[in-house]
């Protein structure tokens, strides 16, 4: 299965981000999937809802040759792509959660990466060779389409229904039948292009100097968002190197220097909070500029070692993490032991093309 960017905490996704299809459906009506971006309102993440037990209604047949009755259905926008997956859980697996991913809970498992046209549209056809899945080879070369049609997908409810229909010539794929189950959306809203206060998106390097000096404004994922807390705190990296890491959070903290958020692990999140981060060497003092970018090709990172951006889905359960390439300005115009105060620009390409421009003051937490 191709997942190409984004680092997975928790259920979340891993890497480094090319492609991102987003979703956040209005009502739906039979045969037709009605348009699923949202419109572009400042992100502010709400504690999510509990979930109540997952029905799902699942297709039967075989696939392969092999009797197939699966009995959970989910349809989850990821970092490349929208996946429909039937699954048949282990025994004592089968209180998972919903969203809370089913590849280390399936006994057999069938799944596809949705082409453009069936997302968009709700309804189509699509080859056989492009499943995936328990005792399917790899480039399964059977010949054959299937047709798939999703006539319903609901983030209030996290519910999803629709149709699928397989038939291969050689009689070895028979699987059909509606479906309904658990529809798993991503708030992700791709952008080709992007500018905060009047500074543009870019992974070139900017000058501390041409930081603007204005209320910070966000961007997460594509939508607009509002910087609600910042810390300024040493941590430590995988290989125990000392940081001083700058986090800028889109919900206040009760403790502002408590441990960041983590993603939900197979659980409810406790405390959903989208966030950046950015790493730095060298300890930060007052009148200190910082700057470093990293594209693939250009590396210059001696002050600034890293950033990213932890973003937790609707659902509760699952979250991600955007960590490789960056562009970062930093300038501290006040600092001292309880407090610091500066601008800054932080770039990100994730599909939502992140952003972070402008005036911050931070709380600094005790070593």
């Amino acid at each position: 299965m191709r997942r190409w960017w984004i680092a997975v905490v928790g259920l979340a996704l891993a890497g480094a981000c090319n492609k991102q299809d987003a979703a956040e459906p209005s009502a739906s009506k039979p045969g037709a999937l009605e348009p699923s971006t949202p419109k572009p309102e400042p992100t502010q993440p709400q504690p999510p809802i509990e979930a109540a037990a997952p029905v799902h209604v699942a297709p039967s047949g075989s696939v392969q040759g092999v009797a197939f009755t699966p009995d959970t259905v989910r349809l989850e926008e990821t970092s490349d792509g929208t996946i429909l997956e039937f699954t048949t859980l282990k025994p004592d697996r089968r209180d998972r959660v919903r969203c809370s991913g089913t590849e280390m809970s399936a006994e057999r498992e069938l799944q596809v990466y949705l082409t453009d046209a069936i997302v968009e549209s709700g309804k189509g056809e699509q080859e056989l060779a492009s499943f995936s899945g328990t005792d399917i080879p790899f480039a399964n070369p059977v010949a054959g389409m299937a047709k798939i049609e999703i006539s319903k997908r609901d983030a209030a409810t996290f519910r999803m229904e629709g149709t699928i229909e397989i038939a291969s010539a050689d009689g070895t794929w028979k699987f059909s039948g509606p479906f309904a189950g658990e529809y798993c959306p991503t708030k992700v809203v791709p952008r080709e292009s992007a500018e905060l206060l009047g500074q543009a998106w870019t992974l070139a390097a900017v000058d501390p100097a041409t930081l603007v000096d204005a209320p910070i404004d966000a961007n997460i994922a594509g939508l607009p968002a509002e910087i609600a807390a910042v810390t300024l705190r040493e941590t430590k990296d995988y290989e125990g190197k000392l940081l001083h890491q700058l986090v800028f959070y889109t919900r206040p903290r009760a403790d502002p220097c408590a441990e960041r958020p983590y993603g939900g692990g197979g659980s409810l999140a406790s405390e959903p909070n989208d966030s950046f981060a950015i790493d730095l060497a060298l300890a930060p003092t007052k009148g200190s500029t910082f700057a470093g970018h990293f594209d693939g090709s250009a590396d210059v990172r001696d002050s600034v070692v890293g950033a990213d951006l932890r973003v937790f889905e609707p659902d509760g359960y699952r979250s991600w993490i955007y960590s490789q390439y960056f562009s970062v300005a930093l300038a501290f115009d006040d600092l001292d032991e309880r407090a610091a105060k500066g601008r800054v620009f932080l770039a990100l390409p994730d599909s939502g093309k992140s952003m972070l421009v402008g005036r911050f003051e931070a709380t600094r937490c005790s070593p």
